[in-house]
């Protein structure tokens, strides 16, 4: 039974979302009046006809678990923002990652299903209000895996690392320590009544849904395209809670010269970029914030969904401000003299043609672009392949 360094043990849990009408072998519509048996023996095509999915009068929420699912299942189906898509959840709690497995597969095969439907939870007590090292080190990890994250999927074309949903965490670490420290609520109901805050919406969420002091990092998206993939960064980082001063890196099969750092060094890391940002001058500065306040007031007047883009221009922001750290500083990059070339070349090359852009010396102008800073930052990353030394 895994523990953290602090003698917590660590249980696991899931959400999966889906759209597919299988689900309709697992649960019933509380308006069904006949027993469990009557609901398993409809065809597939009776049960579909009955319960008017895509009507404006239904909801998800209405369905109830059959006597024959599993016993680990919700009680109750959970209705998605995005109709016609479901919620399932377990109720009781895995304590070994195999036994996290074990259910999220039976869950996939019945549902026939890929693993980006699942949200995983790996949840543990809070450290001591007094260990502020241990603050320190869940907030670099917080952040690490959220760098990875944004930094590798930036190899797509689409707008996921700045969505409202997923995306990097751009803000000051010493903020979110005393934040863990304080234990002041992290998550909290939004205007629909869904459990939300400040440091879910990443592709690692930081959660205390729990309860009983509880607090668990949530998987959103990044991982789930593999079971392997999803299996090793569940254990390395339930084994990393156990000891957190070990060096530890998201990437397993890192770039040459990749060198060992340790969550600590991450932290003092991302603390000193704040420090130094006045190094990318005020010009810079003042009109990046000014494209990003522009760029989100047009994406707020667009056709596209509010969940397309950041819930601010602060976040827009932070996130754009990832590309422009000094990474070359890094310690994981201390060793190999061709990777910090290359990641200062491509940021002052950026920068470069970001202050053209801002000048209107390019045929791409300021204030009319919603994606040109956005695209900048995703070269970046694309270019250096700077997740492959985190």
């Amino acid at each position: 039974m895994p523990t953290t360094q602090w003698g917590s043990q660590i249980t696991f849990g899931w959400e999966f979302e889906e759209q597919t009408p299988r689900i309709l072998n697992w649960y019933k519509p509380t308006s069904f009046k006949g027993t469990d048996q009557a609901w398993i023996a409809l065809s597939k095509e009776e049960k579909e006809k009955s319960v008017r999915v895509g009507q404006p009068d239904f909801s998800w929420n209405n369905f109830v678990k059959l006597g024959t699912a599993p016993g680990y299942l919700s009680y109750r189906v959970r209705q998605e923002v995005f109709a016609p898509t479901w919620e399932i959840c377990c109720t009781e709690y895995p304590t070994t990652v195999d036994a996290l497995f074990e259910q999220m597969l039976t869950v996939k095969r019945a549902m026939l299903a890929e693993w980006g439907g699942f949200q995983v939870h790996i949840v543990f007590d809070r450290p001591p209000a007094q260990k502020l090292e241990y603050h320190s080190q869940l907030a670099s990890l917080y952040q690490l895996l959220n760098d990875y994250a944004f930094a590798k999927l930036a190899k797509r074309d689409d707008e996921a690392g700045f969505s409202r949903l997923l995306g990097a965490y751009g803000h000051p670490l010493t903020g979110l320590r005393d934040h863990l420290i304080s234990e002041e609520v992290l998550d909290g109901p939004d205007s629909e009544g869904v459990s939300s805050g400040t440091y879910k919406y990443h592709y690692v969420g930081l959660r205390d849904l729990y309860g009983n002091r509880k607090i668990g990092f949530e998987i959103r998206a990044g991982w789930q395209s593999q079971e392997t993939k999803l299996r090793s960064l569940i254990e390395r980082l339930t084994n990393t809670l156990g000891s957190l001063n070990t060096p530890f890196s998201v990437k397993n099969n890192r770039g040459d010269g990749a060198a060992k750092f340790t969550l600590l060094n991450h932290f003092d890391f991302h603390e000193s970029r704040y420090r130094r940002a006045d190094a990318l001058g005020e010009d810079f500065l003042l009109n990046l914030q000014k494209e990003s306040e522009t760029v989100f007031k047009l994406l707020e007047k667009s056709s596209q969904t509010q969940f397309s883009y950041p819930s601010s221009s602060e976040i827009l922001f932070s996130r754009w401000m990832l590309a422009f750290a000094p990474w070359e500083d890094h310690p994981s990059i201390s060793e190999s003299d061709s990777m910090k070339i290359s990641i200062k070349s491509r940021r002052d090359q950026n920068i470069s043609l970001l202050n053209r852009y801002f000048q209107k010396l390019l045929p791409e102008k300021p204030g009319a672009n919603t994606t040109y800073v956005s695209d900048c930052v995703r070269n970046f990353f694309k270019e250096t392949s700077l997740h492959s030394y985190l």
